[in-house]
């Protein structure tokens, strides 16, 4: 006989996460020539918890990549891209890409896919 029992809290806790989720609109990102980062910090000093998304909106195709740092990681080559001009477009953080020395800091780093300036609207939550 096939056992039923769930896994206790796996759907509670991700729905209480979910429920729980700031909501911080920020300034839209110009993406000019080269990479722009956005820093995403657990418990900063203005935010209550840890950021689990990042909802996105580019007006034009970007690259991205999460990285431990600055330090552009984007290969145009092999990175993922976003569609631009869509529907606002929600991503996980990815805690796992923090350093090491920075283990509290990930760095969301986006990169226009063609050559014109790209505004890229955010919400960390």
């Amino acid at each position: 006989m096939a056992n039923k029992e769930q896994a206790k809290g796996a759907v509670t806790n991700k729905a209480l996460a979910d429920v729980a989720a700031e909501h911080k609109q920020n300034t839209v990102l110009s993406l000019a020539a080269a990479t722009q980062t956005i820093t995403l910090t657990k418990n900063a000093s203005e935010s209550t918890g840890c950021p689990m998304y990042i909802t996105i909106q580019p007006a034009l195709d970007v690259y991205f990549a999460f990285a431990p740092n600055t330090t552009d990681v984007i290969n145009t080559a092999n990175s993922l891209w976003l569609p631009g001009g869509g529907a606002p477009i929600d991503l996980r953080v990815r805690w796992g890409a923090a350093g090491r020395s920075t283990p509290n800091v990930v760095v969301l780093q986006l990169q226009r896919k063609v050559a014109a300036t790209t505004a890229v609207r955010y919400v960390v939550g």
